[in-house]
């Protein structure tokens, strides 16, 4: 979906994020639309082989999506007017920022961190070679930690869903997509403290993970899913869910209904990546000559 610059995401009316005015518009202006939207796809394809090949199989999922729950859920809207408003967010800060990684570290994903690090240098370069035999006008930016973050997210949870379908989990179907172009954090924020129920392995307290999520904007369906996808699944995630009354009418629908679980599953996860989130339009492209 286009979005003006300076303007904001919407996801389901309501501003989520927003599209950083004259962000990067040096590059990438000039080229197709056909080849802008390929280039897209080239990155979710190489992220996804990047992170096959460097992540361990048990530190996929849900380990990847509870480190992209954990980026954006450093995001508070009610921050003070002194620091411009709303503040953290899905903005890569859990792996830039030391304070902020150290949480992870002693919540157990430390070592999916560190494959996560090799798979995104493994991108950065491959997108460079690759740019340079297209005879690229510019040399693209490396991903930001955010798309990252998200992307990595995202094929943990497709490779669980082909599994789950007694499919190839090696084969990455296209079930959702999420947007690129996430602008990492900048400089040090306050409130970047994580609620305690992203850190936890399973999502312990339901009803604090609900009201965190609704508060932020989301539906009941939309938190469920997510809840149950941060234990590993819709059956795996049964037991966390029983223990809020609302969230546990949810699951027991999703049980009748697999497609309705994956589509609130999928809004869901776009609006948590998308939460704080400025956006470059033009990130990773490049002018062909």
């Amino acid at each position: 979906m286009a979005q003006p610059k300076g303007g904001p995401y919407y996801q389901d009316g309501r501003a989520v994020g927003k599209v950083e005015e004259g962000a990067k518009a040096d590059y990438g202006k000039e080229i197709d639309p056909a080849d802008r939207m390929n280039m897209r796809k080239q990155i979710v394809t190489l992220v996804r082989e990047k992170v096959m090949e460097h992540v361990e199989p048990d530190g996929r999922h849900p380990q990847l999506l509870r480190l992209a729950a954990a980026d954006a859920t450093t995001y508070r809207f009610g921050a003070p007017k002194n620091i411009g408003g709303p503040a953290g967010g899905a903005n890569g800060s859990v792996a830039v920022f030391e304070e902020e990684r150290n949480q992870l570290v002693e919540a157990g994903l430390g070592d999916v961190i560190q494959q996560l690090v090799k798979a995104k240098e493994d991108v950065d370069r491959t997108w460079k070679e690759q740019a340079q035999r297209n005879q690229a006008l510019q040399t693209p930016t490396d991903i930001s930690w955010a798309d990252m973050i998200a992307l990595a997210a995202q094929t943990g949870v497709i490779e669980a869903w082909n599994k789950t379908n007694g499919g190839d989990a090696k084969r990455m179907d296209e079930p959702f997509t999420t947007r690129q172009g996430r602008i990492d954090r900048r400089g040090i924020e306050p409130y970047q403290r994580m609620p305690g129920w992203v850190l936890s392995p399973t999502p312990a307290n339901a009803t604090a993970a609900r009201d965190w999520l609704h508060g932020n904007g989301f539906s009941d369906a939309q938190a469920a899913a997510l809840i149950a996808e941060l234990c590993g699944g819709l059956d795996a995630g049964m037991e966390t869910l029983q223990g809020d009354p609302v969230l546990a009418k949810k699951a027991m629908a999703f049980q009748k209904n697999q497609g309705a679980y994956r589509k609130a599953f999928q809004e869901g996860f776009v609006r948590m990546t998308s939460l704080g989130s400025s956006f470059d339009p033009y990130a990773y492209l490049y002018d062909l000559k």
